[in-house]
């Protein structure tokens, strides 16, 4: 369970794996996965899971309490400069410099949208 007080460091590490320290009564929780460097980690309103992605345009998502991975997603062929997850945690957007922004389904990892047209990289999408 989360903790009123719960602060969550994110860092980027040699070797670029993401290392995210949760302090709760000095608890700490390491999340791996990534093989290239971490640009965006974002973390969801109820405090459950926590995502990452980078340079490979890989999303995964993590359960905050047991470090469990929920879903490794393969969003984009470039870097992700953005994520951020819809209200009820049940989906995730990315914003990434292949100029698109997409939208998947965190437990299934299922895209339901694409958007195309912009003219330089995405860096944020909410």
């Amino acid at each position: 369970m989360i903790k009123k007080f719960t602060l969550l460091f994110a860092f980027l590490l040699s070797l670029n794996p993401l290392f995210a320290q949760e302090i709760v009564s000095d608890t700490v929780m390491a999340y791996h996965g990534h093989n290239q460097d971490i640009q965006v980690v974002s973390y969801s309103s109820k405090g459950d899971l926590i995502a990452s992605a980078g340079l490979s345009g890989k999303i995964l998502i993590h359960n905050v309490d047991t470090g469990y991975l929920v879903n490794s997603i393969d969003a984009h062929m470039v870097g992700i400069n953005t994520l951020n997850f819809s209200r009820d945690g049940a989906y995730i957007i990315s914003g990434s410099r292949d100029f698109s922004s997409k939208v998947f389904e965190v437990k299934t990892g299922k895209l339901l949208f694409t958007f195309t047209g912009h003219k330089n990289d995405v860096t944020s999408a909410l």
